[in-house]
């Protein structure tokens, strides 16, 4: 009867340090905010963890089909994410038809166009060790707004 507890107990044990390594079953998405409507994101390349390495396209491919989120010239546009820790560094692009344009973000946010039209823009969030040697995961992720 011992035996039998004793092994069950390792079995338990074995379980859980082997799903615990697991749970996680996508990147983190990071939630896009224009004011209060919230803008769908879709997720692209990555290196994260178990999950491995995937690479996809530009944000025009990703979002293929995809309806733009209609926003007003200049919006304010909240990029956040709702992970146990915070990037080390967060990099948003925007393009049109030419080639992407880094944005920069202030305090997490950053402007939409001024200028009417369509606008897809790629995030890049990079989680690095304190001395920066080293890489604890990184993904991007897409999203279409519409100046109107």
């Amino acid at each position: 009867m011992k035996k039998q507890t004793i092994a069950i107990m390792i079995c338990t044990v074995l379980f859980l340090i082997i799903t615990a390594g697991c749970s996680e079953k996508t990147p983190p998405l990071p939630k896009v905010m224009a004011g209060k409507t919230l803008i769908p994101v879709k997720q692209s390349s990555y290196c994260w963890g178990k999950l491995g390495c995937a690479d996809y396209g530009g944000p025009k491919s990703v979002l293929k089909g995809q309806q733009p989120t209609v926003v007003a010239p200049e919006s304010n546009i909240k990029v956040s994410f709702n992970y146990k820790e915070e990037p080390s560094n967060i990099k948003v692009t925007q393009s049109q038809d030419e080639k992407p344009v880094d944005i920069p973000l202030k305090d997490g946010y950053f402007q939409a166009p001024k200028q009417p039209g369509i606008y897809y823009y790629g995030i890049f969030a990079y989680w690095r060790s304190d001395d920066g040697k080293h890489s604890h995961g990184d993904t991007s992720s897409d999203f279409v707004i519409e100046v109107q």
